[in-house]
């Protein structure tokens, strides 16, 4: 992941590093040999079993498209309001309290809804009401709107999807599987969940240069705003293929081999 980040981060720059990137993709190369020699092992590092439980697989796409879309908003956000608005460091992070307070109330309003509509539903409208505020964003930072008529809004319906996203793809993740893998299913959607934003920070990155203007913050405020997008349909699809609605379900049988591998 690593070496995809910085492959990425150094073909922004004007006058990429060839050394840097050749290192880059060789050690891309040894990590995913290592990865597939893993999966041969008797007792591989995460049973195969466990990968193959649906709403796991889910959680661990919508956690990696949440992050190279909502996770980057706060890096272009904060980067917008002192490269180019010229706001001091502490202006910017008071305009972010907003964004944080609707964050909490997304995060509640997920839990009280999980267990009375679909996980499929209650992701999809966390991910779409989130991209419409990327989409405020990209608007207000091209028409060069103020804080209160253009940013806040945006950053207020962000926050909200993103609150109410960020808690049900973890209830969704961690649905089906016995309570001796909770902790290993949690990690995997983490896993997946940070590996996206980085590398979705690097594309980001690439895309605005090293020195993005305004135009550039629009175009990739609207990228952030398609990742969530495609989010929305995909959890529809992949989670309509379970045939149950709710986190009250019981638990499918998961092999001895996940049972034991959820406790290491």
């Amino acid at each position: 992941m690593v070496a995809v980040v910085l492959a990425f981060t150094e073909l922004s720059r004007a006058h990429p590093s060839v050394p840097v990137m050749a290192v880059s993709v060789l050690t891309a190369l040894a990590a995913g040999a290592f990865l597939a020699a893993g999966r041969s092992r008797r007792r591989p590092l995460v049973p195969g079993s466990l990968l193959r439980v649906r709403t796991l697989q889910v959680a661990c796409v919508v956690a990696a498209l949440y992050m190279a879309s909502f996770g980057a908003e706060f890096y272009l956000v904060t980067l917008y309001l002192q490269d180019v608005r010229d706001w001091s460091a502490l202006a910017a992070g008071i305009a972010f309290l907003p964004l944080a307070g609707t964050i909490v109330v997304g995060n509640t309003l997920a839990g009280r809804l999980a267990g009375r509509m679909p996980l499929g539903r209650l992701l999809a409208t966390a991910f779409l009401l989130g991209a419409v505020g990327l989409a405020v964003l990209a608007v207000a930072v091209g028409a060069h709107a103020g804080y209160a008529a253009g940013l806040l809004p945006g950053l207020l319906l962000s926050g909200l999807g993103q609150g109410m996203a960020f808690t049900g793809m973890f209830i969704t993740g961690t649905r089906d599987l016995p309570p001796q893998s909770n902790s290993t299913g949690s990690a995997l959607v983490t896993t997946a969940q940070y590996t996206g934003g980085s590398v979705g920070l690097a594309v980001l990155v690439l895309l605005h240069g090293e020195h993005p203007v305004t135009a550039d913050f629009t175009r990739t405020f609207l990228v952030t705003a398609a990742v969530a997008t495609a989010a929305a349909p995909l959890a529809l699809a992949l989670l309509a293929r379970d045939g149950r609605a709710t986190t009250t379900a019981s638990h499918p049988a998961i092999p001895a081999e996940t049972r034991a591998g959820g406790q290491q």
